[in-house]
């Protein structure tokens, strides 16, 4: 829902100004569960995500690694990833805390990712490094790549209110891709 034109990590309150079609409906969908559910709901961002099931940045470029010696990846897009089962953590959480329970909150947009920014360049020279799959990365500008899809540069969440207001833990990004490589379902689908 942001324009990628920032230089710290948005904040729930941050100027919305979406890029893509993709961006847009999601601050759609945020504006329709705020007015249909004004009372007790929570709207949680996330950016990043990836998990240990298909059709995510972690799997595709697994997938062109084992086909390809060399690969180009984006190297000055900067994003929060977030890994699946931590933000799962973190609902698990929210939902058994005593202030969720409450009646008549209104609603409110939280965000979850990792604590920390990383290029998508550095995410999978790391997952490569985990896989011990070798090839050249070559580092690339995001303008360099042909696509009519406007990305945002800069997609880093600022975590502290989700934090400060339920206690949820929320992990560096490479802390939670060794948790995603040390998964049994994970481990299982690199052996097949």
């Amino acid at each position: 829902v942001f324009d990628g034109k920032a230089n710290k990590p948005y904040k729930e309150k941050s100027t919305k100004n979406p890029l893509n079609v993709y961006g847009k409906t999601k601050l759609d969908g945020e504006r329709s569960i705020q007015k249909i559910l004004s009372q007790n709901s929570i709207i949680i961002r996330t950016s990043g995500m990836y998990s240990e099931f298909s059709n995510n940045f972690v799997d595709k470029i697994l997938i062109i690694g084992r086909e390809q010696k060399e690969i180009k990846i984006v190297c000055d897009q900067i994003v929060s990833t977030t890994y699946a089962s931590d933000l799962a953590e973190a609902i698990i959480t929210i939902i058994n805390s005593k202030k969720f329970s409450k009646d008549n909150q209104k609603a409110q947009i939280f965000h979850y990712s990792s604590n920390d920014e990383v290029s998508w360049y550095d995410f999978a020279k790391e997952v490569f490094e985990l896989s011990n799959i070798k090839l050249k990365i070559h580092p690339t500008k995001l303008n360099e790549f042909s696509t009519i899809v406007k990305r945002p540069i800069y997609s880093v969440l600022d975590t502290d209110k989700i934090v400060l207001d339920y206690n949820v833990k929320t992990f560096d990004w490479k802390n939670s891709i060794k948790k995603l490589f040390a998964s049994e379902i994970f481990i299982n689908k690199l052996e097949i």
